[in-house]
């Protein structure tokens, strides 16, 4: 005599709404879409780069746009949400590290991450010549 068993019925497109944590983790993955875009957005102006001087120009008149800059802020701000979302998870995916005999505390991760950020920033921006 077989059983059947219990199936647990899971909502097909609106479980990750049921709790913070899973609404959290598919913004952050559906933030991939936005920075694919931009890096699609970048292939064009090395395209049109390579087409020639009027090809670029209009490329960057289209990206300097209010249009393009409103993309930019919005690709921005989701590049924002996922950096800030992924160093908060960075500790647990860390395993536990121990510096002079104690434990590293999870916010001492995060803090390291987001220095290296302000550095790497700093550098890119004195790269560029806007520091």
């Amino acid at each position: 005599m077989a059983r059947r068993p219990y199936i647990r019925e899971v909502p097909r497109f609106s479980w990750w709404a049921k709790k913070h944590v899973y609404t959290t983790y598919m913004l952050r993955e559906a933030t991939c879409i936005a920075i694919a875009v931009y890096c699609g957005l970048l292939i064009v102006g090395l395209i049109r780069l390579s087409q020639g001087e009027a090809a670029y120009g209009a490329y960057l008149a289209a990206m300097q746009s209010p249009v393009g800059i409103a993309v930019q802020i919005v690709i921005g701000l989701f590049a924002l949400y996922h950096t800030i979302t992924w160093f908060t998870l960075a500790p647990k995916g860390i395993p536990p590290m121990r510096f002079g005999g104690e434990r590293v505390k999870p916010q001492a991760i995060v803090a390291a991450h987001y220095v290296g950020w302000a550095g790497v920033s700093a550098v890119v921006l004195l790269f560029v010549g806007l520091v």
